[in-house]
C-alpha cells in the first residue's frame, strides 16, 4: 500500500520534472532568439545618421528594443524560478527513492523471515516424524525385529535427507 503510493507520487514528480524541463527549454529558446532579435534592431540603428536629421530615427526600433528586454528579464527570471523547481523536484525524487528502496528491502527482510519459519517448520515436521518412527522402533523391538530395522531404516534416511537439506539452503 505504502509503496504503491510512492510509486505514484514518484511518477508524479517525474512527469512534472519533465514538463518543466521542456518549458525551461521553450524559454531558453525563446531568450536565445530574443537576443538574437535584439542584435538585429540594434544592428539596424544608425547612430550617426540620427545626428543629421532633426528627426527622431527608428523610434519604433527603439521601443522594440525596450520590450523585448523587459520580456527578457521576466524571462529569465521564470527560468529561475523553474530551475529552483526543478532542483526541489529533484530532491524530492531522490528522498521518494531512498524510502521507496527501504520499503522494497523491508520487503524482501519479510520475505526471508518467512522462508526461514518455513524452513523452520518443515525442520520440525521432519523431526516429529523420525521421532515417531524411533517411538514404534521401541514398540516393535520385542515383537518384530525386521519392522524395527525398517523404521530405523527409514529414521536414519529421513535424518540424512534433513541434514543434507539444510545443507543446500
Amino acid at each position: 500500500m505504502t509503496k504503491a503510493y510512492l510509486e505514484k507520487i514518484k511518477m508524479q514528480l517525474v512527469e512534472e520534472k519533465s514538463s518543466l524541463e521542456k518549458r525551461k527549454s521553450n524559454l531558453e529558446n525563446t531568450i536565445a532568439e530574443n537576443e538574437k532579435f535584439t542584435e538585429l534592431l540594434d544592428e539596424s540603428n544608425d547612430p550617426n545618421f540620427e545626428s543629421f536629421t532633426p528627426r527622431t530615427v527608428n523610434g519604433r526600433n527603439k521601443e522594440k528594443i525596450k520590450e523585448l528586454n523587459h520580456e527578457q528579464k521576466e524571462l529569465v527570471k521564470e527560468k529561475e524560478q523553474i530551475e529552483e523547481r526543478i532542483l526541489f523536484i529533484t530532491a524530492q525524487l531522490e528522498e521518494c527513492k531512498k524510502v521507496l528502496q527501504y520499503e522494497y528491502e523491508q520487503e524482501k527482510i519479510k520475505i526471508e523471515e518467512q522462508d526461514h519459519v518455513k524452513l523452520h517448520e518443515d525442520t520440525v515436521q521432519k523431526l516429529t516424524d523420525v521421532l515417531q518412527k524411533l517411538r514404534l522402533s521401541l514398540e516393535v523391538i520385542d515383537m518384530d525385529t525386521q519392522r524395527c530395522r525398517l523404521e530405523l531404516s527409514d529414521a536414519i534416511q529421513l535424518i540424512d535427507n534433513l541434514i543434507s537439506g539444510t545443507d543446500k539452503k
